[in-house]
């Protein structure tokens, strides 16, 4: 993107989209990265995340995991976010500090017009956590 349409982490911003005729799933849309324009100040976190939680909180349509697959299944929808009833678990766990070749190819992709992205340094652990759900389908899950 231009330098003078940059917009920060946690930033409103507007932008036009358009369905994305290649993907069946219905929540699947381009954004016209050209139409972008920031609407505000990026929400801050210096006092906690409650401005955040008032935004996102709202949100939450789903009772687990498993109802957001069911969703997946039946309707095409991808995206949902749901509230753990209890999270019991952090776990990190050492991984390859190489990309695999899948990934590698598609970080070694080369752009015709713009310029060539920066090399990303893989992080060489893994992180999933250990949580309990609102929804009688749900065991402990490992995500």
């Amino acid at each position: 993107m231009d330098f003078n349409n940059w917009f920060t982490k946690y930033q409103w911003i507007k932008v036009r989209i358009e369905k994305n005729q290649k993907d069946f799933r219905r929540d699947s849309y381009r954004p016209d990265v050209n139409s972008i324009q920031t609407t505000g100040n990026r929400i801050d976190t210096k006092k906690g995340w409650q401005k955040r939680k008032e935004i996102v909180l709202p949100t939450v349509t789903y009772n687990s995991l498993e109802e957001i697959q069911s969703d997946y299944k039946t309707r095409a929808i991808s995206l949902g976010i749901f509230k753990p009833r209890k999270v019991t678990d952090l776990i990190i766990e050492a991984d390859s500090k190489d990309w695999s070749n899948k990934h590698q190819k598609v970080l070694q992709q080369l752009t015709l017009f713009d310029k060539q992205p920066k090399f990303l340094e893989k992080i060489p652990y893994k992180f999933s956590y250990r949580f309990y759900c609102n929804d009688k389908r749900c065991k402990m899950d490992i995500n």
